[in-house]
């Protein structure tokens, strides 16, 4: 007897220790993936700050379109007035050029002079006929000035609208470009996170699960009293189904109690660095299976805390709860699954308490370095050998 229980004893170091190499192993692993995600995350972060200041150049040069567009179309209205009127322009021109290219044949002051016989109406005449021909002049200069510098202006704003167009397609190309590279970081940054999870599942023996759809244990054998029927022994257990990351629900629930917010709660869990901001309710999400549901009507179908905690003094954590959930959607990139793998689906709205939670948090969202979180949580995250 002592013999078997000493090859068990050896048996369960042995397995101990593969376990420990196997989580250091995941360890590193974690590590290497988390810089990684580190170094994505400050690259997304530098090309977005670039971004921002050509975004705010082009919204410039659209405006300085928009008012060269305006101005573009008042002389057009101005030239299109002017060529209603260019008909009768150009005869009164060419009667002026005409009498104008007369006068100075015929209008000769010696010969008018001679031609009268009252000098001082001769006198006047030849006044007359100098003031007709200065009004003639300035007739033919205004009409002329006038034509010219509108032409002129077209042509002017034209090519300046042109140079500045060309500027503006080539900041939005810029910007393209700086959105595509940003788009792919993202991509990366969602596989990796990914991969963070699939290690971290594997770390808690490929279960997840939460207090809203798995009881609580009541088998005898895992009470701290409980005697195997040999000796010496020991056994290793867990309360809940925890994975050591993120919120613990019980914990919320208890400090809800305890009078903290839900707020509170969540920076508790995920730290003071996080921020609670507004997101869009009407975003879609995706879910497996089910099809698509806006980011309200999905959190509305999340079945994770009982919703009777909000009789007894818990709906801060159920709030809190409301918050992770639509944060742990989002940072999925909106498409999820709905089983325990991911958080529990129903395709009917869980209603009561925690629809309530729902519609006081409206559209409120972990953010961390910009985006939704990956708001992680789980039962518990305790046990006791």
């Amino acid at each position: 007897m002592k013999k078997l229980v000493g090859l068990s004893f050896v048996l369960i170091l042995t397995f101990l220790f593969s376990l420990f190499t196997l989580s250091s192993v995941r360890a590193d692993e974690l590590e290497q993936i988390q810089k990684q995600i580190d170094d994505l995350e400050k690259q997304l972060e530098l090309s977005q700050n670039a971004t921002t200041p050509l975004e705010s150049q082009v919204k410039s040069l659209e405006g300085q379109l928009e008012a060269i567009s305006a101005r573009l179309s008042a002389i057009q209205k101005d030239l299109a007035e002017s060529e209603k009127d260019l008909d009768y322009q150009r005869e009164i021109l060419a009667k002026t050029v005409r009498s104008f290219y007369i006068r100075s044949f015929v209008d000769i002051p010696l010969l008018t002079l001679f031609a009268s016989g009252d000098a001082s109406e001769t006198l006047k005449l030849i006044a007359f006929q100098a003031q007709t021909s200065k009004q003639d002049r300035t007739v033919i200069k205004e009409i002329s000035e006038k034509i010219a510098k509108l032409a002129d202006d077209k042509k002017r704003l034209a090519s300046a609208q042109a140079q500045i167009n060309k500027q503006s397609q080539f900041l939005k190309g810029e910007i393209a470009s700086a959105k595509s590279f940003q788009s792919e970081l993202e991509g990366k940054i969602s596989a990796l996170t990914a991969r963070q999870q699939e290690i971290l599942a594997e770390k808690s023996g490929t279960f997840q699960t939460t207090v809203g759809d798995v009881p609580l244990a009541d088998d005898p054998n895992s009470r701290p009293d409980y005697s195997p029927g040999f000796s010496p022994a020991f056994a290793a257990f867990s309360f809940g189904a925890p994975h050591f990351k993120g919120m613990s629900q019980y914990g919320a629930f208890g400090r809800a109690k305890a009078g903290q917010n839900y707020e509170q709660i969540l920076r508790a869990y995920y730290g003071e660095g996080v921020e609670i901001k507004d997101h869009n309710p009407d975003v879609q999400i995706t879910v497996e299976g089910y099809g698509t549901y806006s980011l309200e009507e999905y959190a509305k179908r999340i079945y994770e805390m009982p919703g009777s905690w909000g009789d007894e003094g818990g709906m801060e954590a159920l709030k809190a709860q409301a918050v992770a959930a639509r944060s742990y959607a989002l940072a999925r990139g909106g498409s999820i699954c709905a089983t325990e793998s991911c958080q529990v689906f129903k395709p009917s709205p869980k209603g009561g308490n925690w629809e309530e939670a729902v519609n006081q948090t409206r559209g409120k969202v972990v953010y961390a370095n910009g985006a939704p979180f990956s708001t992680w949580y789980a039962s518990t995250s305790g046990g006791y050998l």
